[in-house]
């Protein structure tokens, strides 16, 4: 998928509202309101639609593996996958139980019964966060992007921030089909002075990118310091509604705000019959957070 940088939509906004991107001096609070507008535009147009270009198929659990340092609660629930590479759900039949293996400790642990919700939480520990899903074309037995005719699995329905299944039928580890939350841009310097958090984002001026810290970190730069940052590549196809949308929010005359809103409409209508319509995907049947 073609992408742009934070900088390459920045100066394009730049360059709609009249200034040389290479030779303007723009004050921080300036650039801090951009930052915004930028972001703001991101989040509607990526949450507009099921866009294809943007839709993630991952394999997921409907609960955590088991682990033997945690000490698990009576009825709590897990996932284990015996060396034999038998794999079940198992729920716990007393407290304290911790370092017994499910499948071959019957006085800890039974496999889960007719009572267990097989549900699929949008915030999975170690797994990409879930935004929106269709839930016509969500859960899957195979890899939909492999088995495109086979595999969609029926009676999904929304609940409590979880995809729940409830027909009979549920696969062990499904296949999940998901529009992922918008990411977040940022203007604000990269610090090595800094103590970043995971999720915090910052901005490296000789790459031009926005970077998301995956990894709590201290004097990491980015550009280098894969395992704890990770570039924000922005999907090309939403460059002309965000610079676009972005100049219509400093327009003071009503006529040109106008006018440039009803460009930021066709941009947004031009952009779903290409990208939806034409391809015969589906459109704006989400159920989000």
């Amino acid at each position: 998928m073609k992408t742009v940088s934070t900088r390459e939509i920045y100066e394009s906004i730049l360059a709609m509202r009249g200034y040389d991107p290479s030779n303007v001096n723009v004050a921080s609070g300036e650039v801090a309101r951009i930052q915004e507008f930028m972001n703001e535009h991101l989040r509607g147009v990526w949450e507009y639609a099921m866009w294809p270009k943007i839709l993630l198929t991952e394999r997921r659990r409907y609960r955590a593996a088991w682990d033997n340092e945690i000490l698990y609660d009576e009825g709590a629930e897990v996932y284990y996958l015996d060396s034999g590479g038998r794999e079940n759900y198992y729920v716990s039949l007393q407290g304290n139980n911790v370092d017994h293996q499910p499948a071959l400790n019957d006085e800890w642990w039974a496999e889960v019964g007719p009572e267990f919700l097989p549900s699929i939480e949008f915030r999975q520990q170690g797994e990409t966060e879930i935004g929106a899903v269709d839930l016509q074309h969500c859960v899957f037995d195979y890899d939909p992007r492999v088995y495109r005719a086979r595999g969609k699995v029926l009676g999904v329905d929304f609940y409590m921030d979880s995809v729940v299944i409830a027909g009979r039928y549920w696969p062990m580890r499904p296949w999940v089909q998901f529009r992922p939350i918008a990411p977040t841009l940022s203007l604000q310097a990269w610090s090595s002075v800094k103590m970043y958090a995971i999720a915090d984002v910052c901005y490296l001026a000789s790459t031009g990118y926005s970077y998301r810290a995956i990894r709590p970190s201290q004097n990491k730069a980015p550009e280098s310091e894969t395992e704890y940052w990770k570039p924000v590549e922005i999907p090309w196809i939403f460059k002309s509604y965000i610079v676009h949308a972005c100049h219509a929010d400093y327009l003071l005359d009503p006529v040109e705000r106008d006018k440039q809103l009803a460009r930021v409409v066709t941009i947004l209508d031009e952009l779903e019959d290409k990208e939806i319509d034409q391809q015969g995907a589906r459109g704006r049947i989400t159920f989000s957070r």
